[in-house]
């Protein structure tokens, strides 16, 4: 495998990659936009920021969706009981959700012309990591294959909608 699937274990590897640049960037003194914190409030919005990038991971993304489903479909809840706001566990989880469906948020740019670049950019993403997973000896993401096609562009993109 890649070296970063090696240093992290072959989870989340660009989730877990991302949060550790964020924070080895504000290792410099002049970047650290948590420098002012007191330490326990430095650990806590380490600790959410972390959570926050590791659920952006798409291996999680359906059990996400149905956890939000089963939050939706229980008769005792309705739109406004869904989270408490007085629940850090429940301001974590939407924290979580907020940040997540920004990820996706592609398909919902104030133009077309912009979903169609990010479209285009992201779909090369996939088709790289195909490659590169393919090269390393790993088995390919079934739902990055193929991306050459509009067809299978379009197709992608339904599923992200």
């Amino acid at each position: 495998g890649s070296d970063l699937a090696l240093i992290y274990n072959d989870r989340s590897i660009l989730e877990n990659h991302h949060a550790a640049s964020a924070f080895k960037i504000m290792s410099d003194p002049e970047l650290n936009i948590l420098a002012a914190l007191p330490r326990e409030d430095f650990q806590a919005v380490r600790k959410l920021m972390i959570e926050i990038i590791l659920g952006t991971d798409m291996a999680n993304h359906f059990e996400t969706v149905k956890h939000m489903q089963a939050l939706a479909d229980n008769p005792k809840k309705t739109p406004e009981t869904y989270f408490d706001i007085e629940s850090e566990s429940d301001r974590r989880e939407l924290s979580c959700l907020i940040v997540h469906c920004a990820d996706l948020s592609n398909p919902a740019y104030p133009t077309f012309e912009m979903t169609k670049q990010w479209c285009f950019r992201v779909c090369q993403e996939f088709s790289e990591q195909v490659e590169m997973e393919r090269q390393n000896g790993l088995p390919v993401t079934p739902f990055m294959c193929g991306l050459t096609s509009e067809y299978n562009i379009a197709k992608l993109q339904v599923g992200f909608v």
